[in-house]
């Protein structure tokens, strides 16, 4: 019976297995994380692909790099199909009739096999973006972060929390701590000058959020919480895949900012992480937008890993979207972008504040 070299899958739990029997795979490749999942068989190899659906500039675009899914294509065990594997899904794509597909490639993790990815796609795309993930290497273990990644202040602030009789702990079930959980996401309800959106506002989509994470991720996903005379006062949702952990949520009671919580809670992560031989942490991605949360990130340690985005035309519509694209996002990088989005910042901040009133 001949069988279709790219099947879409659209069960979960279906998708998952192939998610967890896979090496290269990373926490945003669970199913949840993307709109579209594909298996795609040649050569004999396995291989799945996440993407999101999106407009472009006006283009159907399916994009592996975006808002829930940074995963990009990979191999359940070798990879030596892999130029078959990127043919097969340019075809389906130009066959449902999209007009961009991205692929995305994370540099500085699994170096032989993102730059067999990136050298491939380079041949292909009409354009790439580059970004900078912020990331934590964590192969000299904690003791070696402490020492020579946490800055004296760092450190510092560390030791203050605990003197302050802070501890971290890992909830066993974060739903008995909802009501503390929505309690520090609205004691500041705009954050790095940004409104919170309803999923940490909203206490029904808290809820589902977090039940849909237990569910779905099993023993990846954990919450960290940090306890000041017995009130949760930050906590941390962390995922983790074949040594490689993404910090997803990370917020702190505005009543305990003084109280260095986040520092507390941060080492306390990255300790948990270490002793469970994770290599790398990452905490999205560095933007001249957040520069306070950028900061506290510097001073614990995190560096600038290299992620490429690799935009492949597939119709003379996507060509032009994507000339287009790199017009728009050089602008977006220059002194009129930034004025720009921080009036589109100041914008929802008022819309959030009054309708509050």
């Amino acid at each position: 019976m001949f069988r279709m070299p790219v099947a879409e899958v659209v069960d979960a739990s279906e998708w998952n297995e192939l998610v967890l029997g896979s090496q290269l795979t990373s926490p945003t490749h669970f199913f949840s994380c993307a709109d579209r999942h594909f298996k795609v068989v040649v050569g004999g190899e396995t291989y799945i692909a996440p993407f999101r659906e999106a407009s472009l500039l006006g283009a159907r675009a399916l994009l592996s790099y975006g808002g829930r899914v940074d995963g990009g294509v990979a191999p359940l065990s070798g990879y030596s199909a892999l130029s078959e594997c990127v043919s097969e899904l340019l075809a389906l794509a130009r066959s449902e009739g999209y007009d961009v597909l991205n692929m995305t490639v994370k540099r500085y993790y699994r170096a032989d096999y993102t730059s067999r990815v990136a050298e491939l796609l380079a041949q292909l795309s009409g354009h790439v973006r580059v970004m900078r993930a912020r990331v934590l290497p964590l192969r000299g273990g904690f003791d070696y972060v402490w020492r020579r990644r946490f800055s004296k202040k760092a450190r510092n602030l560390v030791r203050k929390f605990e003197r302050c009789g802070g501890e971290v702990a890992l909830l066993d079930d974060p739903l008995e701590h909802l009501d503390e959980i929505m309690e520090v996401n609205l004691s500041a309800p705009v954050r790095q000058g940004r409104p919170l959106p309803p999923s940490y506002t909203d206490r029904g989509a808290v809820e589902a959020g977090l039940r849909s994470r237990l569910k779905e991720m099993g023993e990846h996903f954990r919450v960290y919480a940090a306890f000041l005379r017995g009130r949760l006062a930050a906590y941390a949702y962390v995922v983790d895949l074949n040594g490689y952990a993404y910090i997803s949520r990370f917020l702190a009671h505005a009543k305990y900012m003084g109280y260095a919580a986040s520092n507390g809670l941060l080492s306390a992560v990255i300790e948990d992480l270490c002793e469970r031989s994770v290599e790398v942490v990452q905490y999205g991605y560095w933007s001249r937008r957040h520069p306070g949360l950028d900061h506290f990130l510097k001073q614990h340690g995190f560096l600038a890993g290299r992620v490429e985005a690799y935009y492949v035309p597939l119709s003379s519509r996507g060509a032009l979207a994507l000339r287009a694209l790199g017009l728009v996002s050089a602008a977006a990088e220059s002194r009129v972008g930034d004025a720009l989005g921080e009036l589109r910042l100041a914008r929802a901040v008022y819309r959030a504040l009054t309708s509050a009133e």
